[in-house]
């Protein structure tokens, strides 16, 4: 008997902490500003190889897509953008200017038909980043209209 109380036990366990698993992606919404630069949802994954992130459009591409990788509280993050200049990599460590890393594999891609851009950074593209990050998305078109998504919180690798 004691030994299907363990075995009970162990899957409960199990069960219990089945959830973390899972913990490594997740969504904003984003209320609609009725703006041309109109996101909709933030999607993202922390996956052990590379991290994720979607912009879903509210119909509308916009001319530039940022799609911000960041953690702790002084402003370190990896920024993927896509503008009309093609398809670039940022780091800030927080103390100034954010400066452009080459790499290879970082890519933005956009589906016409659902209106949702994703955003690719390989793991090795960001080699200053920790196991929890949080996700942002900011679109812009033109000089003056933009939307920015809430930051996520930090959500864990795996």
């Amino acid at each position: 008997m004691r030994r299907a109380h363990a075995v009970f036990a162990l899957a409960l366990a199990a069960l219990v902490t089945a959830p973390a698993a899972f913990g490594a992606s997740g969504s904003l919404s984003d209320p609609d500003d009725d703006t041309l630069a109109d996101v909709l949802k933030l999607s993202f994954a922390n996956k052990d190889d590379r991290a994720v992130v979607k912009m879903a459009y509210d119909g509308y591409r916009p001319q530039v897509e940022n799609f911000y990788v960041k953690w702790g509280t002084a402003g370190k993050y990896y920024k993927l953008q896509r503008s009309p200049n093609g398809t670039s990599l940022w780091y800030s460590d927080g103390s100034g200017e954010p400066s452009e890393e080459s790499c290879s594999g970082d890519r933005v891609r956009h589906n016409e038909e659902t209106f949702v851009s994703t955003g690719t950074i390989p793991r090795s593209c960001m080699p200053q980043a920790p196991g929890k990050l949080k996700f942002q998305g900011i679109a812009t078109e033109g000089l003056f209209d933009f939307d920015e998504t809430r930051t996520s919180t930090r959500v864990a690798r795996g």
